[in-house]
């Protein structure tokens, strides 16, 4: 499993999600969320449909900000983005 740092903005319609992997809210505009998550997966491509797939609704696409590969031994975790009990992530 590749880890993978990757960006999304979500409408306000497009529901609630749940996702184990940690992610946080990174800003807010009018009528959408900004999300950011750390995410393991084989491949990108498994990320996106990861996300599309954590949503209550059926979702066949949202605006991804970015997709980067990260270094096997890489964590999301620090000042800006701590990390809470609920997130699945190696230590």
């Amino acid at each position: 499993m590749n880890r993978y740092w990757a960006s999304w903005r979500a409408s306000r319609d497009t529901g609630p999600f749940v996702l184990h992997w940690p992610w946080w809210i990174s800003g807010e505009g009018e009528g959408y969320t900004t999300i950011v998550a750390a995410i393991m997966a084989d491949d990108g491509a498994d990320v996106i449909q990861l996300i599309y797939d954590c949503y209550e609704k059926p979702i066949s696409s949202l605006p991804i900000r970015f997709l980067v590969k990260k270094p096997h031994d890489w964590s999301p975790f620090g000042d800006r983005f701590p990390r809470a009990g609920w997130m699945r992530w190696p230590d």
